[in-house]
């Protein structure tokens, strides 16, 4: 549940000086004991009727189940916004890359996707992981943190290869349909 009510501070796409606005004017609403604009947090909305003078409300609290009734002029719902990663980039690699039980690609910790062996390329993603890596992974304030470690994965990865004596890999050919030989 509280990463599901979070989860509207990554994908809410709201522009920083109009939530300093809003805040601002809440504030010194408050401040005046002016109850008339109220930002209500963890609630559901059950029921909403429209009336000829205002608005009556039916709202559930998500942490206790107690429910509430209001009326009120007007209603902004900011319900924030659900990303679904899309894998069709990938299609042509699909039976290479093993999924998850929710059917998503088994990400490892340095963003690099599980592989067949035969693949010899390896693939990493950002802002994909965030079932794997948590909430902040699809933020932008964190691509340099992330673009590091996956550079230093690279990078690792590149000299251990040299490092030790390996075995000629044979080449993989596309067939088809997303199968490879």
């Amino acid at each position: 549940m509280l990463v599901d009510r979070y989860r509207d501070t990554n994908y809410a796409v709201v522009d920083a000086e109009l939530i300093s606005r809003i805040y601002r004017g809440l504030y010194e609403a408050e401040l005046r004991n002016d109850r008339r604009g109220r930002l209500i947090t963890l609630h559901e909305l059950e029921r909403c009727e429209e009336r000829p003078d205002d608005v009556d409300l039916t709202l559930r609290d998500v942490t206790t189940d107690r429910r509430s009734h209001m009326r009120v002029d007007a209603v902004v719902l900011a319900t924030g916004y659900r990303w679904e990663p899309s894998t069709s980039l990938l299609g042509a690699l699909d039976g290479l890359l093993p999924r998850s039980a929710a059917g998503r690609y088994v990400v490892r910790r340095d963003y690099e996707l599980e592989a067949d062996p035969r693949l010899r390329a390896r693939v990493f993603l950002q802002g994909f992981s965030e079932e794997t890596h948590g909430l902040s992974d699809t933020l932008l304030s964190v691509l340099a943190i992330r673009s590091g470690e996956i550079a230093s994965a690279i990078v690792d990865g590149e000299l251990a290869r040299r490092s030790r004596a390996e075995a000629p890999v044979r080449e993989l050919e596309p067939v088809g349909g997303g199968q490879w030989k």
